[in-house]
Order: structure tokens, then sequence, then C-alpha cells
């Protein structure tokens, strides 16, 4: 339609009209080209919020599970304790239960996390160079480094804790029974423990001080993961509020 109007305009040698016929050209090009770039700079606006409260999701869970880790590995480093004093005092008291239970725990590991799948699909998509929060970007770097080497450590500990567990086992026997309260619904529980065979094996006592070392390690690595979640996490609530 407006281009008959402006054959017509130019037949007629109205030049005028054909002017403002072009303003008109122009200015429908440039708005249609501007509520274009509205519409995809809005869509990258809600897709990068959609990204931050995936994130959120990520490192909450990522957050609890450090703390579940960080639960167990102190359950696991109060009781190598209690089982070290039982086996170093000249006449222990030993409470049962408390013994029992040290001992179930004594070899448990835990796998670290791992990545945040948010975050990996983000660099695939080469998001991240839209997230304009310099700090959030470089926790975000910093903790997915951090799933490399805390991995590595997990590896080494339990290569170590492998060769120590029959050591330990020598002593007392481990049975998995049924557990609803437990996440994977089983627990280990001990059957049978021979206190004075642990005291006069000089191999048992290192060998739960390595176990013990190896827990501590992974404890102090998921402390630093524990901190950085949360700073992440305080990043994300301030971009997502």
């Amino acid at each position: 339609m407006i281009l008959r109007r402006v054959i017509e305009h130019v037949k007629a040698q109205n030049w005028t009209a054909v002017a403002l016929d072009f303003v008109i050209v122009v200015m429908g090009v440039f708005i249609g080209l501007q509520v274009q770039e509205w519409a995809v700079a809005r869509e990258q606006a809600a897709q990068h919020q959609r990204y931050y409260e995936r994130l959120h999701a990520d490192f909450s869970s990522i957050s609890e599970r450090i703390d579940s880790h960080l639960a167990t590995f102190g359950d696991i480093l109060a009781g190598a304790e209690y089982i070290l004093e039982a086996v170093r005092a000249p006449q222990p008291v030993i409470d049962e239960p408390q013994l029992k239970a040290a001992l179930s725990i004594l070899t448990e590991q835990r796998i670290p996390p791992g990545r945040s799948a948010t975050y990996v699909e983000m660099v695939s998509a080469s998001q991240l160079s839209n997230i304009r929060n310099d700090a959030l970007r470089d926790k975000l770097a910093e903790y997915d480094r951090m799933t490399e080497i805390n991995l590595e450590v997990f590896r080494a500990t339990q290569m170590n804790n492998s060769s120590q567990t029959p050591i330990v086992y020598r002593h007392f026997k481990i049975v998995t029974v049924a557990d609803s309260g437990m996440l994977s619904g089983i627990r280990n529980e001990v059957q049978r423990y021979d206190l004075g065979a642990m005291r006069d094996d000089p191999e048992f006592e290192t060998a739960v001080m390595i176990l013990r070392q190896n827990t501590q390690n992974n404890f102090g690595v998921r402390v630093r993961e524990s901190r950085l979640a949360a700073e992440i996490l305080d990043l994300l609530e301030k971009e997502i509020s």
C-alpha cells in the first residue's frame, strides 16, 4: 500500500508527499527494529533470571549436602577420638553403645557434591559473559575449579582408606541393616568387636589415626566449599530479589 502510494506521488511529482512517505517507511522500520531489540533484550533478561533461580536451587542443594557431610565427618572424628582413647587408656571405662557407634562409622566416606549443572550449561551456551556481577561470576568459577580439587582429595583419601580398612576390620564385624531414617535406607551396625585384640594390635591404632586424618582432610575441604557456596547463595539472592 505504501509502495503504491509512493509511485502515485512520484508520477504526480508530489515530492513533499514522497518525502513524507519515505519518513513514514523509515520510522516504521526503525520502530520495528526497536521493538524486536526490546523483545530480544526482555527474553535475555528473563533467561538470565531463570539461570539465577536455577543456580540458587543448585547451590541450595549443594549447601544442604555439604552440611550433611560435615555432620557425618564430625561424628567420624569424634568416634575416632573415642576409639583411640579406648585402646590407649590403661584401664578404659567403655561405653559400649558409643564404641559400637564409633566403629560403625569409622570407615564411612562421602562423595563430594560435584559441579552445578546449571553452571555447566551456562558455560556450554556461552552465557557467563552476560552475568554482569563480576564477584558472582568469579565465585562460580572458583567453586567449579574447587570441585575438581575436592574430587582428587576424595580419590586419594578413598585409596588410602581402602588400605586401612582390612586392618581395622580384623577386630570387629559390621553388618548392614535397614534404617528408614537414613537417606540410603540402610546403615552399618557393629555386630561384634574385640577390644583386647584392638589394644594388642599396634597396626590398629595407626590405621585409626590414618582414617581420622583422612576424614579431617575431607572435613577441611568441605568447610571451604561450604563457605564458598554460602557466598554464592548470598550473591544470587541479591540478583534474584
